[in-house]
């Protein structure tokens, strides 16, 4: 099975972002934006999984380093952010086998992205793919018990 479509979760936010990015003709930082957008939502299984990981105060402060990097250390984009998002979501469900792009297949992918600021400050708050990895793994026995 092939993943098909984005949660509705990511798809609002997307949406959000790519509205808010054309009003204000933001061009840059639109992976970490998604993030901090994701993390932001109290909703978001990746702001939970986090939250699980490393606690709310790691959470928030990884949140606000994000935001304070996006602002004063931009990543200039070569398209749209409606163009990055639609590129960044095909690839993503290509190379996933789910039946729904989720808000964690966002965080993983920012994660193992050495250009985005997300996967230099996540380091710093010891946040690696494997503890994400981890922490999944553990609500997957939490389930099964």
């Amino acid at each position: 099975m092939t993943c098909t479509r984005n949660s509705k979760r990511v798809d609002a936010a997307i949406a959000r972002l790519v509205f808010l990015h054309g009003r204000a003709k933001i061009r840059n930082s639109y992976l970490d934006r998604l993030i901090v957008e994701l993390l932001g939502d109290d909703l978001s299984f990746a702001r939970e999984l986090l939250r699980m990981s490393v606690g709310d105060a790691a959470l928030r402060l990884l949140i606000a380093d994000i935001e304070q990097n996006i602002q004063t250390n931009p990543v200039a984009e070569r398209c749209s952010s409606q163009l990055f998002y639609a590129d960044l979501c095909r690839h993503l469900r290509s190379s996933v086998n789910v039946r729904s792009l989720s808000s964690v297949h966002l965080l993983y992918y920012a994660l193992t992205e050495p250009r985005c600021v997300t996967f230099l400050l996540a380091q710093q708050h010891n946040i690696t793919t494997n503890s994400i990895v981890s922490t999944l793994a553990d609500i997957e026995l939490g389930k099964k018990q």
